[in-house]
């Protein structure tokens, strides 16, 4: 019987498709007893998070103002401010306009007061997902979760 891959809306709707290409009957809930489907749930997670972070993915990029700028006393290796960065940041691309910077924790130090935008990857629902980007995750999360699958049968 052939496998009908729609258009998923949840992060449920996309393990379930993965879940499903290996063989196996679908689920409501990560919370199942089924050691394979909740390896599965828990790998989709951290591919999603990586597979953001990793690639300047278009529909995940955002553009904000940086948050509050802070005076380093004493000035720290020659950086003399440091701006919060974003809250939902994945990634840092780059901060605009074009300055001397380094990202420092959950920080950019900089040489400059000049306000700054960062240019960042962000976590995205799967209902703003491209199309393209859900069948990727569907058939990378089935090539783990066939591995998965040899080893727990």
């Amino acid at each position: 019987m052939p496998i009908t891959i729609a258009s998923a809306q949840t992060d449920i709707e996309i393990i379930n498709q993965a879940i499903m290409l290996c063989g196996r009957t679908s689920i409501v809930s990560v919370q199942t007893n089924d050691k394979f489907s909740t390896d599965a749930a828990a790998f989709y997670g951290s591919l999603v998070q990586s597979e953001l972070s990793s690639n300047r993915w278009r529909f995940a990029l955002k553009y904000a103002d940086m948050g509050t700028l802070t005076t380093l006393t004493p000035e720290f290796e020659g950086w003399q401010f440091y701006w919060d960065l974003p809250g939902d940041l994945l990634m840092l691309h780059r901060v605009d306009p074009w300055v001397n910077y380094t990202v420092f924790g959950e920080r950019v130090l900089t040489t400059t007061q000049e306000g700054l935008t960062a240019i960042y990857s962000q976590s995205v629902p799967v209902s703003k997902w491209p199309e393209a980007f859900k069948m990727y995750i569907i058939y990378a999360l089935d090539r783990k979760s066939t591995r998965l699958n040899s080893s727990h049968t």
